[in-house]
Parts: C-alpha cells; structure tokens; sequence
C-alpha cells in the first residue's frame, strides 16, 4: 500500500473548486423568496463540506492501492488518472516512488460529466 502526499496547490485547487460549487448552488437560493430558504442554503453548504471529504477520501482510496489500473503515463514520470466523483471528473496527475511506496499528487483538475 503506498502513502499519499498532496501539494499544497492541490490543496489550494480544492478548496477554491469547493467554494465555486457552493457559491453557485447559494446563488440559486438568494432571496428567492421561498420559505425555507436558508435552511435549502445550510443543507447545500453541508453538502459542499461532504463533496469535500469524498474528493480526499477517493484520492486516498485510489491512490494508496498497490497496483493502479487505467493510469495514462504523461511526461516527466508523471501519470494521470480519472477518477469519477458525484456530477464530475477528476484528472489527478501524480508521481510516485516505488522505493518508498510514495505517491505524491501534483495536480488536480476537475471537470463537469
């Protein structure tokens, strides 16, 4: 089983993708007028922090396996792989070290199905 690092831009990309997704589902609910409003807004800023945990949880879940099927190499031994989350995918690029069993994320994007 390998480790995971991420890079702190990694890091930086999620949490700026996580505040658009939650900015843009408040949006939709900004003074509308409907009666439960805020609690429609609560629930989706929720969700947003759960949408989180699940991109961390399948990064590391697919990540630290031995063997990972479907990588695309790229250049400079970096790899590539698409990992499909909720309404979205995620292209992760990464390197690893097979002497230390590290995987260390270097880029992430995300993408609209």
């Amino acid at each position: 089983m390998y480790s995971i690092r991420i890079s702190h831009e990694t890091h930086e990309i999620i949490h700026e993708f996580i505040l658009w997704y939650r900015k843009t589902f408040l949006e939709l609910f900004d003074d509308t007028g409907i009666e439960d409003e805020e609690l429609i807004r609560e629930v989706y800023i929720k969700s947003s922090k759960e949408f989180k945990n699940q991109i961390y949880r399948h990064l590391s879940s697919t990540l630290q396996t031995d063997v990972i099927l479907w990588n695309s190499p790229k250049e400079d031994d970096v790899f590539m792989i698409t990992i499909p989350i909720n309404n979205f995918r995620l292209f992760v690029y990464y390197t690893e070290d097979n002497d230390s069993k590290t995987r260390f994320i270097e880029d992430i994007e995300f993408f609209k199905k």
